[in-house]
């Protein structure tokens, strides 16, 4: 049956529900017989119960638990550490936190801190609860204890709940450092002031495991002291005291830890990178300089866009016939429409010829008039001027009181002379308080280059046309017969260009 458990095959045969046809159980209720393959398929790790309450402690420092944090990445800043040893005892849940460099100090911690802890309580330690670290199991660790007559009590192999006590507080200190260096923004490696911070605040904080009682009363008999715990990584002003008559009385540092052996502060020098104690400090809690400052990220609305009502009357702006082009300006005597055209012939002449047309384009809404007095057609100017739009320049019809068509004189040829340049158009600029010229600078130039090339066209031809005998040069009007009329000349032209 898949080696399924004996209490599930037992419901096979429920006298509630019918039973499972083909199976029956013999006499043997359960077997009496292990199942190997139980056993290797379904071993699991027996389930850990704490010690019964009596095992604990009745006094101080009775019993002290110990476990080892680290190795640390990266180092701490100052120190360069990289383990840390936690020493917590059973009776207060009160520790004591130890910074290593290397795991084997270990053994060196320990003899600091057991003469440490005896004359803080005045009671002996009984037991040293461990795991099995090679850095507790040295022989020299083990022969210590032995000479101090203190019992090492040890977890099992690859059990580390059985150390629990330990294990647990290592995580408390872990998270609560944690915590306060990226809250602060400080960078991994003050790790070991942080923890320092943490077992400082600890110590006088009430615990759910001693009925909320507090670390530090049960350990030393009086409430704690709390005025003095600040924000981890805050600003601090510490004051300079060689600091010269001018100079700045204070210099800004962080906070990062308490003194132990006396009341003050650690502050960290970012200009020095070392720690200095003090304690004529000055804190703003509210600022953390190295925590990086985070811009809000910009809020996308949807907006109606305004509704602008339409003018109820067409607005009008009249342009000064200088900013219009020539051809546009003025008004031309024949011109075409872009809509349907009508021509306007006469009512009794049969024979007028196709140049009868209308000679001005009308919208097809309007009616033509006819013309109220026979005009006569003159013969046209020497230049006419046509207008660029209308190629054909078209006569006035034959009054109705007229003979037989007369022969109409020839139409005006397509003058042949360069049509004329419209004038530039001025343009406004913005931010000025006039127009300004919408020709170029290569304008400019190619019009003082046409300018200069009249010029010498000029000259040479007045000097074509002039005299043979009439001297080039200065020299040749010296040495002429004229010599003196020409010196006078000359003269009398500086004279004149002096005024």
């Amino acid at each position: 049956m898949g080696h399924l458990n004996w209490d599930a095959l037992k419901k096979t045969q429920s006298t509630t529900s019918p039973p499972i046809v083909g199976m029956r159980f013999d006499e043997s209720e359960p077997p009496h017989s292990k199942c190997e393959g139980c056993i290797a398929g379904k071993s699991k790790r027996r389930a850990y119960k704490s010690s019964a309450s009596g095992s604990k402690s009745t006094k101080p420092i009775e019993r002290i638990h110990s476990d080892l944090m680290g190795p640390m990445d990266p180092k701490s800043v100052v120190g360069g550490f990289e383990y840390a040893c936690v020493f917590t005892c059973d009776y207060s849940r009160h520790i004591w936190v130890y910074l290593m460099r290397e795991k084997s100090h270990t053994f060196r911690v320990f003899k600091k801190f057991k003469p440490l802890a005896k004359n803080l309580t005045g009671h002996k330690m009984k037991f040293f609860r461990s795991n099995r670290g090679g850095e507790f199991m040295s022989h020299e660790f083990t022969e210590y204890l032995e000479q101090e007559g203190i019992i090492h009590k040890t977890s099992a192999p690859q059990t580390p709940q059985q150390n629990g006590t330990a294990e647990r507080m290592n995580q408390t200190i872990l998270g609560g450092a944690h915590a306060m260096l990226h809250h602060a923004g400080m960078t991994l490696g003050f790790w070991s002031e942080a923890i320092h911070v943490a077992a400082h605040i600890l110590n006088r904080l009430p615990r759910s495991g001693l009925d909320w009682k507090i670390p530090y009363e049960l350990l030393f008999g009086r409430k704690p002291e709390v005025t003095h715990i600040r924000v981890f990584g805050c600003r601090a002003w510490a004051i300079d005291d060689k600091a010269k008559k001018w100079d700045p009385r204070s210099t800004p540092m962080v906070f990062v830890g308490y003194e132990i052996v006396s009341k003050a502060y650690w502050l960290w020098n970012p200009k020095t990178h070392k720690i200095i104690v003090s304690m004529n400090v000055k804190f703003d809690e509210t600022v953390l300089p190295n925590k990086p400052s985070i811009t809000p990220a910009p809020v996308i609305t949807t907006t109606t866009p305004l509704y602008v009502p339409p003018h109820k009357h067409a607005t009008t702006v009249d342009i000064p016939w200088l900013f219009v082009n020539e051809e546009k300006a003025k008004p031309s005597t024949a011109s075409t429409s872009k809509g349907k055209q009508r021509a306007i012939s006469p009512p009794s002449s049969s024979s007028s010829s196709s140049s009868s047309s209308s000679s001005d384009s009308e919208s097809e809404d309007e009616q033509p008039i006819p013309p109220s007095k026979p005009t006569v057609p003159t013969p046209p100017p020497e230049s006419p001027h046509i207008s660029p739009k209308s190629p054909e320049q078209t006569l006035p019809s034959t009054p109705p009181n007229q003979g037989p068509s007369q022969a109409l004189p020839d139409a005006p040829t397509k003058s042949h002379k360069s049509k004329r340049q419209p004038k530039q158009v001025e343009k406004y600029v913005a931010g000025t308080s006039g127009l300004g010229s919408a020709e170029t600078e290569g304008d400019e130039a190619k019009q003082l280059e046409r300018f200069e090339r009249t010029y010498c066209q000029m000259v040479e031809l007045y000097t074509s046309t002039s005299a043979p005998n009439e001297p080039k040069s200065y020299k040749d009007a010296k040495a002429s017969a004229d010599a003196s009329k020409w010196i006078s000349a000359m003269k009398e032209e500086i004279n004149t260009l002096k005024k």
